[in-house]
């Protein structure tokens, strides 16, 4: 009974490792005849609720090297050609616009001839508590003649640089002082919208030397020709009376004379 019953155990033994090798040898063939999955191959057939008439993806083109030069080679001809077409139609374009006109220019001192002209400095004095100095600004400093039937009349006008402000503008006067302080610099009188202010001209030595002459001999003829009319004036209002009772008598006679010559 004992040795029996061995045998049918170790025939289940057999038949039971039998029927593994069988297994795996069915799962190596079968594994090895199944065809090579690819991920990502047929996606859009197992992607759920695609529509069936979408178009399918369009192939990537790579371009190589010789085709990208030629690509980049035309693209810059094209705009090099676009450029010159815009900058044609630009000169066009100018071309028909209408000419701006060129407006003259009034600066007042065109019935004036010019004695000089320097560039310089002006400075105005403060009076009061401050007793200083303040910078009016810089530019050329122009001194004009203006022949006022005989006599001449002559001014100061100065305008600043950039804005071409007037800055001074006076007229030479008889009671006008000009002076020199030192070699840079002048100081004299002018006259502006708020009565006689003191100036100080600063600039070249040699360009204020000929300014300071021009200004000290136009001041002499101003004051020469206010003496000249006051002495003038000053005849006028003392004349005697004895001249008028004989201007008056002799008019009287001449006025008897006619009417003697009517009579007759």
């Amino acid at each position: 009974m004992e040795s029996k019953e061995s045998f049918s155990l170790e025939s289940a033994l057999n038949t039971s490792l039998f029927k593994k090798s069988s297994s795996t040898k069915e799962t190596t063939v079968s594994n090895s005849t199944a065809p090579s999955f690819v991920f990502g191959q047929n996606i859009s057939d197992r992607v759920v609720g695609l529509a069936e008439n979408s178009e399918k993806p369009k192939s990537v083109h790579v371009e190589k090297d010789g085709d990208k030069n030629s690509n980049l080679f035309a693209c810059a001809e094209e705009c090099i050609e676009n450029g010159a077409k815009s900058s044609n139609d630009v000169v066009t374009e100018s071309e028909i616009k209408t000419p701006l006109e060129e407006v003259p220019k009034f600066t007042g001192e065109e019935n004036e001839s010019n004695v000089m002209q320097a560039h310089c400095k002006i400075f105005q004095f403060e009076g009061g508590e401050s007793q200083s100095w303040l910078e009016r600004g810089s530019g050329i400093i122009r001194l004009n003649d203006m022949n006022e039937g005989e006599n001449v009349q002559s001014r100061l006008v100065m305008r600043r640089h950039g804005t071409y402000q007037v800055i001074l503008n006076t007229k030479i006067f008889p009671e006008m002082s000009v002076d020199r302080p030192n070699p840079k610099a002048i100081r004299l009188s002018a006259i502006t919208d708020n009565g006689i202010k003191t100036f100080l001209v600063k600039g070249n030595p040699v360009d204020l030397s000929r300014l300071y002459s021009a200004l000290e001999y136009r001041v002499m003829e101003a004051k020469n020709r206010s003496e000249s009319s006051s002495k003038n004036v000053s005849e006028v209002s003392n004349s005697s009376p004895d001249d008028e009772s004989s201007t008056s008598s002799s008019h009287t006679q001449s006025n008897e004379r006619l009417a003697s010559s009517k009579n007759e």
